[in-house]
C-alpha cells in the first residue's frame, strides 16, 4: 500500500468528540516508490532497498530517514504503530532501532522500539503527547542499523509503519435543539411567574419577569476557548419587553456578564427566532474549575409574556482531555 496522507478518521472519547484525527503516514512498503522516499546515510551503497517480502531494508550499519512535513504544534497526540525486525542479527551485538523526532533530531530522538533477534518481527506501538514539545518541523523517523559484530551482513527490515495524530479536542458542554422535558427540570428559575421553566414544542420558556439558569459543572481551568451559540424569541411582547441569553464564568456574582443575543418585541417568533454567537478566549476570559453559567432573562412586565430559548450550543476547545 502506498503512502496515504491526511485521510480523516473519527474517534469517540468519553465526554468529548474530537476535532479530527488524521492518518499522517501509512505504508506496508509494497512498492519501491515507498522505499525510495527514505534517504540513507551509512556504510552500504544502494540503500534503502525493497526486500523481496515487501519490506524497507538497510544493511550493515546505517540510517534511513523520512520526514512528514507539517506543523504539529496544534496536535494533542501522535500515535505510532510499526512492525520491525532483522535478518542475520547476532544477539547482544547487532540492533535495529526505530527513532522519532519532532525537531529533526536537534535533540535526542524518541525510541519506538528495537529488534535484536534474528528473523523475529515485533509489533511496536507508541503514543506521544504534546508534552514532547510538538513544533513546526513535522515528524522525522530514523531507522537505524547498528552492526557491532562485523561477522555477518546484517539487515534491518521495516515491515510496516502507520502514524495517526489528533488535533485539539472539542467538548460539547451543552448542545440542545430541540430541548426535552428533562431539560426543563434541570434549569433553575427565579422570578415572578408561578409556572417556572415551561417546556413547549421543543423550546424552554419563562413567563413574566425573571430568569432561568443552568450551571455547566465542568472544570474549565485548562480550556482554551468557549463558543456559545443560541436562538431565542418572545411571545406577546410589547413596548420595551426584552428577552436575552447571557453567560457568566463567575456565577453572575459581580463579574462580567456577557449577552449572546437579545430580542425586543416584536422582532422574533417561534418560526423565526433571533440567533447570536460569541467565542470567548482564555487570553481575555478567566475560565475556572467551577464551570460556567447560562441564563435566559425575561424583562417582560406581564404574566402572559414569554421569553423562549429555542436552541443552545456551548462548546469548548482544549489540548488536554478532561
Amino acid at each position: 500500500m502506498s503512502n496515504v496522507l491526511l485521510a480523516v478518521l473519527a474517534l469517540a472519547l468519553p465526554g468529548f468528540v474530537t476535532g479530527q484525527i488524521q492518518l499522517l503516514y501509512s505504508s506496508n512498503f509494497d512498492l519501491l516508490a515507498d522505499v525510495q522516499e527514505w534517504s540513507y546515510s551509512g556504510t552500504a551503497s544502494g540503500q534503502p532497498e525493497l526486500n523481496a517480502n515487501g519490506r524497507l531494508s538497510i544493511k550493515t550499519a546505517g540510517t534511513a530517514t523520512y520526514t512528514i512535513a507539517g506543523d504539529m504544534s496544534e496536535y494533542e497526540w501522535v500515535h505510532f504503530n510499526a512492525s520491525i525486525g532483522g535478518l542475520r542479527l547476532e544477539q547482544n551485538a547487532d540492533t535495529c532501532e526505530l527513532l522519532v523526532s519532532f525537531d529533526n533530531f536537534a535533540t535526542a530522538g524518541i525510541s519506538m522500539g528495537s529488534a535484536t533477534l534474528n528473523n523475529v518481527f515485533d509489533e511496536v506501538v507508541a503514543n506521544v503527547t504534546q508534552d514532547s514539545s510538538f513544533g513546526t518541523d513535522g515528524i522525522t523517523f530514523q531507522w537505524v542499523a547498528t552492526d557491532n559484530s562485523g561477522t555477518n551482513v546484517d539487515y534491518c527490515l521495516l515491515d510496516r509503519l502507520t502514524v495517526t495524530g489528533s488535533k485539539i479536542f472539542t467538548a460539547d458542554l451543552y448542545v440542545r435543539e430541540p430541548f426535552t422535558a428533562v431539560d426543563a427540570d434541570i434549569w433553575n428559575y427565579t422570578g415572578a411567574s408561578a409556572s417556572g421553566v415551561n417546556f413547549f414544542s421543543g423550546d424552554l420558556r419563562i413567563f413574566h419577569t425573571g430568569y432561568m439558569e443552568y450551571h455547566i459543572k465542568r472544570d474549565m481551568a485548562a480550556i482554551e476557548s468557549v463558543t456559545v451559540e443560541g436562538s431565542i424569541y418572545g411571545t406577546r411582547f410589547e413596548n420595551s419587553d426584552k428577552c436575552s441569553l447571557q453567560v457568566s464564568f463567575d456565577s453572575f456574582d459581580g463579574g462580567v456578564n456577557h449577552t449572546i443575543v437579545s430580542v425586543m418585541a416584536p422582532e422574533a417568533s417561534a418560526s423565526s427566532p433571533v440567533s447570536g454567537a460569541t467565542t470567548f478566549d482564555a487570553a481575555t476570559t478567566t475560565f475556572a474549575a467551577t464551570g460556567m453559567y447560562v441564563r435566559l432573562v425575561n424583562a417582560a412586565n406581564a404574566q402572559q409574556e414569554a421569553c423562549a430559548l429555542k436552541s443552545l450550543s456551548v462548546q469548548a476547545d482544549r489540548k488536554s482531555v478532561v
